[in-house]
């Protein structure tokens, strides 16, 4: 079989037949890359790395296993490597446990995780359109959520379909919902609990309004146009806000 470089992966699979075996394998290898891409939030597995290059340096020394022999840090170039956007993790031996625990009982990575991903990696190419429009459906999504969960929470055995959600949150303004829909429904209010973030998402969402509808990726009065550094921002207010969501479940 021959030596393997360091970031090769490898998968014994065992069964009947080589038919029922390879798309079994490759399905739980695309879901152990998901699980790692969320949980040491790599943005690039998965996709191509070559959004990585801007963001300087990106060799460290190793160990023949593979192991980094020195900690990298954003003040260790040119020899080290640090996080494009602040969050990202090396794939620890813990995080592969965690990873491949998840992958064993079956878990999946929440879609809001998944476009939240996409929207760093779409920022990395500098494709703020579909940034936004990524960004802005990973709070949406989560928030529609836990807005269910949280009613049907307070009204055991009743259902929460289409209609109690329009009478619940009756349109599609995420900003509104986070501030006043929640406040009035469950006293909980992102903006009056974090006012930066929520105006960052606000911000985010009038961008989306206007990339949905093919206009310019701009917001604000006078027109803002939405560039690398003010898609960061997004991203951290984005980040914000799922995370306060997820804490209300």
């Amino acid at each position: 079989m021959g030596s393997l470089p360091p970031d090769s992966l490898r998968v014994d699979a065992y069964g009947v037949s080589e038919d029922e075996l390879l798309p079994r394998a490759d399905e739980a290898i695309e879901t152990l890359l998901r699980l790692l891409r969320w949980k040491s939030g790599q943005w690039w597995i998965t996709r191509s790395h070559s959004a990585l290059m801007q963001f300087g340096p990106l060799g460290f020394p190793v160990s023949p296993k593979g192991d980094a022999i020195m900690r990298a840090t954003r003040h260790s170039a040119p020899t080290g490597v640090f996080p494009p956007f602040g969050h990202e993790r090396l794939v620890s031996d813990s995080i592969w446990v965690e990873a491949l625990a998840a992958l064993e009982a079956g878990g999946v990575v929440p879609v809001h995780q998944l476009l939240l991903s996409d929207a760093y990696f779409f920022t990395g190419i500098h494709e703020y359109r579909e940034a936004v429009l990524a960004a802005s459906a990973a709070c949406d999504h989560i928030k529609e959520k836990v807005v269910g969960e949280l009613w049907l929470r307070r009204n055991p055995g009743k259902v929460y379909d289409d209609d109690r959600r329009n009478d619940v949150l009756r349109n599609w303004d995420l900003p509104r919902h986070l501030d006043l829909k929640l406040q009035n429904h469950f006293g909980r209010s992102f903006r009056a609990e974090n006012e930066p973030a929520w105006s960052a998402v606000n911000q985010l969402w009038e961008a989306r309004n206007n990339v949905a509808h093919g206009a310019k990726n701009v917001f604000g009065d006078p027109p803002k146009k939405v560039d690398r550094p003010v898609m960061a921002d997004f991203l951290h207010a984005a980040a914000e806000c799922i995370a306060w969501l997820e804490g209300l479940r």
